[in-house]
């Protein structure tokens, strides 16, 4: 099958067709721009779609900087303006891309999505549906820095085959990384220019250490407390702080991924530049992946062929400039700009190797968090099984390595649970719905035993159901939690008991094999639902990623519930004034209102009476053509030359000058917010 879905078909929100010939020109105004494609479940758009797998576009940005497109979908019992389910997909200005997403992402069971020639990061937010359940479908644009934006769209149709995709037809990355479709202040001309530059750099890279009011790990001297060899947390009566092992109150001013550089795709993209080296010979340590994209490899295996290479032009730069010799070189210049930056914390993403080199705090995250083999939804495990214990015990082991290490401030147990994105989620009413075995759901059909004293009469009368006994709830139940009041009760009550299981167990393990370092956490993608809170009184520290411009009401919000240290995780701001077409998930209109965006943000952190430290995302820039899931932000503290953005740094380091006197009230904080414009 191969069945067109002609732009006539739609209805125009916002939104009009500038050209409708075979590449229509479409305009989208404002965030709500969208054409809507209606019709009846499983025929929206004229179209057939209960043989089809697979939804194709071409598409083009005729726009001057990255643009997020958005699939909209709404299944036929919603009659409301939020849809049940969004694929979201970024484009390059001036590329012609094959969008291609698979209908059986629907089911809701992957968060990120492969990638393909062309693409950067997509993803599928939502509830699960059925296609044949969907009578619209609409398209448009992310809202941003522009009231209207123009794309060209074509071939726009559902298939069952997997088609071919479109070849790079130009190159838009230079010998050393960079967009050629850009100009910017700052950026490097030439190989010659940059090897200057990077060997300056290192002549002027003498040992830094912190500044004499801080100790030796980023303390501050004037505030001392006991030490106990070992980072922990104290509240003094007036607010939290965290405790260096020499006992000096500490404030951890932290930045994701120190390493030397990005790696990023080339895999069906290598058209688009215009220089890549052989794998084996002077840059073999270009094409080794970072810890980071081997993590990601791992949990997403099935998604993600681990024999494709991934490039890296920023190391790929410093072998040019300092040879084998590069590392160290890198080591040198990166811990005296740390230093200057006032950065006390190297956070999750920085290599061990790289933490113990600069001789600086550092958190991690371990690896591989249990799991077990058959999941209740995403990647939420069968937390009663025998087996989660047990892998839960395989996976504490790991800290046994970081016995006595007095430079690691903590851990975490886990980055941003994929099926803690989707607000709302009834994970009971997930479990329900399978019809295997599961241990979690005898737990389940035990607990609804106990709540209506064995009788099921009790349970149908309060559900609305008509069981003939608590087994018959094995069968594959679905939609549970619709059936009343009672029931969605039910199932969330259960399904926090389950979130604590999921936090308790491994928590609990990892602690019987370090009771000194802290516990920091799941770095949860923030709070949308108060079941994710269950079991965090077995963290020493709750710890989120936050983006927005002030993260102090949400973190507020939490703080009424738990009353315990927090820490972001993540936040950034990016610009597209230099380097690169996206600003990443907040962004700002300058280098210099990043700079401002940081100080606001970490200023008014500071004097949070629950917070004890915030790390920024992230050190390097990202590739043009993505990362290892597709990102491409310009949000580094240097980019791919490895030249800082002096405008933001310097702010930076301004800030980090004075964060303890933030921190203990003797400076007010920053309170000039930043003009977002994403």
């Amino acid at each position: 099958m191969h069945q067109p879905i002609i732009l006539s078909q739609a209805s125009y929100n916002n939104c009009k067709v500038l050209s409708d010939s075979e590449r229509a020109v479409v305009e989208f105004h404002e965030d709500s721009g969208r054409l809507i494609f209606t019709g009846k479940p499983g025929f929206v758009g004229n179209v057939d779609w209960s043989k089809a797998k697979f939804l194709v576009m071409d598409v083009k940005n005729l726009e001057d900087c990255s643009e997020e497109v958005i699939f909209e979908l709404w299944d036929k019992n919603n009659k409301e303006n939020s849809p049940d389910s969004a694929i979201t997909t970024n484009i390059l200005p001036g590329i012609r891309a094959r969008f291609v997403f698979r209908l059986e992402y629907l089911n809701s069971n992957m968060f990120i999505l492969p990638l393909s020639p062309g693409s950067l990061k997509a993803v599928v937010n939502g509830n699960k549906l059925d296609i044949l359940d969907v009578d619209r479908i609409a398209l448009g644009l992310r809202g941003g820095l522009k009231d209207s934006k123009k794309v060209e769209i074509s071939n726009l149709h559902v298939t069952d085959i997997q088609p071919e995709y479109l070849m790079p037809d130009s190159k838009n990355v230079d010998e050393l990384g960079q967009w050629t479709a850009k100009s910017w202040r700052g950026k490097t001309d030439d190989i010659c220019q940059l090897t200057d530059f990077l060997k300056a750099e290192y002549g002027s890279s003498a040992d830094h250490a912190f500044p004499e009011d801080r100790s030796r790990y980023g303390g501050l001297k004037k505030k001392k407390l006991d030490g106990e060899g070992y980072f922990r947390t104290h509240n003094d009566g007036k607010r939290w702080w965290l405790v260096d092992p020499d006992g000096y109150a500490f404030y951890s001013t932290g930045v994701f991924g120190v390493y030397p550089g990005e790696f990023g795709w080339v895999h069906g993209k290598e058209g688009f530049f215009e220089w890549l080296p052989e794998r084996y010979g002077e840059y073999r340590d270009a094409w080794k992946a970072s810890r980071e994209d081997e993590l990601f490899m791992r949990k997403y295996r099935d998604i993600v062929d681990p024999n494709i290479g991934m490039f890296s032009f920023a190391i790929a730069n410093l072998i040019r400039a300092f040879g084998s010799d590069w590392w160290t070189n890198w080591a040198s210049i990166t811990r005296k700009r740390l230093v200057n930056y006032g950065i006390n914390t190297l956070s999750m993403g920085t290599p061990i190797n790289v933490a113990r080199c600069l001789e600086m705090p550092y958190t991690m995250m371990l690896s591989n968090f249990p799991t077990t083999q058959k999941k209740i939804f995403r990647d939420f495990p069968d937390v009663f099984s025998d087996e989660y214990r047990n892998n839960a015990a395989s996976f504490a082991k790991q800290l046994k390595a970081f016995e006595g290490d007095k430079f690691l401030l903590g851990y975490f147990l886990n980055n941003e649970p994929n099926w803690c994105f989707v607000s709302g989620l009834n994970i009971a009413e997930e479990l329900l719905e399978h019809k295997d075995e599961f241990a979690s759901k005898h737990h389940l059909i035990a607990y609804l035993s106990d709540r209506y004293n064995g009788d099921i009469r009790e349970l149908n009368g309060s559900w609305n159901t008509s069981f003939a006994c608590f087994e018959e709830l094995n069968g594959g139940i679905k939609k549970a939690a619709s059936f009343s009041e009672a029931s969605a009760t039910d199932l969330r009550n259960f399904s926090r008991i389950m979130t604590e299981s999921y936090v308790k167990i491994p928590s609990e393990a990892v602690k019987t094999v370090d009771p000194h370092h802290l516990n920091l956490g799941m770095r949860y993608a923030g709070v949308h639902d108060t079941n994710l809170l269950a079991g965090c009184d077995n963290f020493d520290i709750f710890s989120l990623n936050y983006y927005d411009s002030n993260p102090v009401d949400h973190a507020e919000a939490i703080s009424k519930a738990i009353h315990m240290p927090m820490m972001i995780g993540e936040f950034h701001f990016g610009a597209l004034d230099r380097g690169l077409p996206s600003t990443g998930l907040k962004g700002v209109a300058s280098q210099e209102e990043r700079g401002k965006a940081y100080r606001y943000y970490m200023e008014n952190f500071a004097d949070f009476k629950y917070s004890v430290g915030a790390h920024y995302f992230m050190y390097n820039d990202q590739p043009l053509w993505g990362r290892y899931d597709g990102e491409n932000y310009q949000i580094g503290f240097v980019d791919v030359c490895n030249k800082p953005y002096y405008e933001f740094v310097d702010e930076v380091s301004s800030t980090n000058s004075t964060i303890y006197d933030v921190v203990g009230g003797g400076k007010e904080k920053y309170d000039i917010a930043p003009k977002l414009i994403i």
